[in-house]
């Protein structure tokens, strides 16, 4: 009777530490395909920005030739010619300056999106080191007799799990 009573005993300790591993495995997971969404928001981001970067360069340097070509056919400078390398000038301002905006935006989304990165990291590091030391604890208190053992392994175990979401 006493061995059936230790090995329900050991079994059940068993069963609580898959548990609690298989739920720190969980949450690790979690982590780890938060950090993956974050590194492919941030490479598309990335992306989108070289691509609006060289279609803008692209018509910057076609409203510069246009601009170019107009100067030199019409050497007598009318009104007409004015104007026109007046608006190319405005629009290649406009387009500059958008540019300058949207490398600003991109600039911040990148930051963003680099600390979010960062602090995703630190708690997976922190959360490896704890499920480390819960482990540990674990192991030391199931390995003592007594039913006080297996109950401060679970409340352990709970408390951490509880600990590292709120």
């Amino acid at each position: 009777m006493v061995e059936r009573v230790i090995t329900e005993k050991e079994k059940s300790k068993a069963v609580l530490v898959e548990q609690i591993k298989k739920q720190y495995e969980k949450q690790l997971k979690q982590q780890e395909e938060q950090n993956k969404n974050l590194q492919k928001q941030l490479k598309e981001l990335t992306d989108s920005h070289k691509q609006e970067t060289e279609k803008s360069n692209t018509q910057i340097t076609a409203l510069q030739k246009q601009l170019k070509e107009i100067s030199d056919s019409n050497s007598s400078k009318d009104k007409t010619t004015q104007e026109e390398i007046r608006r190319l000038t405005d629009q290649i301002k406009k387009l500059v300056d958008n540019q300058t905006e949207q490398d600003k935006l991109t600039a911040k989304r990148i930051e963003v999106l680099n600390k979010q990165l960062a602090d995703y990291q630190i708690k997976i590091d922190r959360y490896l080191k704890s499920i480390e030391d819960k482990d540990k604890q674990i192991l030391e208190l199931s390995k003592r007799r007594g039913c006080l053992g297996m109950v401060a392994a679970v409340f352990i175990g709970l408390f951490s799990i509880y600990m590292f979401f709120f």
